[in-house]
């Protein structure tokens, strides 16, 4: 499933340890999603991006998990899956794997 990978893609870049393999994954990931995702995932896979992406300056980390919150909404209604019962204001959250 494209949104599996997308997500597996965006967890090899959390932490310090970003590989140009990484990062080549999920650029690849990205660019498929472009051809299959409705518009309202685009347009939060592109909100998403333009606060990550390695040329944007003053990134925040609650502005990411918001955005990445949205992102992932959207991505699970356009799976099917209600997300009534999670709260308005949860978050979304990637994690990394300890370097030690």
């Amino acid at each position: 499933d494209s949104y599996t990978e997308l997500l597996s893609a965006l967890s090899g870049l959390v932490g310090v340890a970003r590989t140009v393999e990484a990062k080549t994954r999920f650029a690849h990931i990205v660019n498929h999603i472009w051809l299959i995702a409705p518009y309202s995932v685009l347009i939060a896979l592109v909100n998403f991006l333009d606060e990550t992406s390695d040329s944007s300056v003053n990134k925040l980390i609650d502005r990411h998990d918001e955005l990445l919150t949205i992102l992932l909404r959207e991505i699970r209604a356009d799976l099917g899956i209600k997300s009534v019962d999670i709260a308005e204001d949860f978050q979304f959250r990637l994690w990394a794997a300890s370097q030690k």
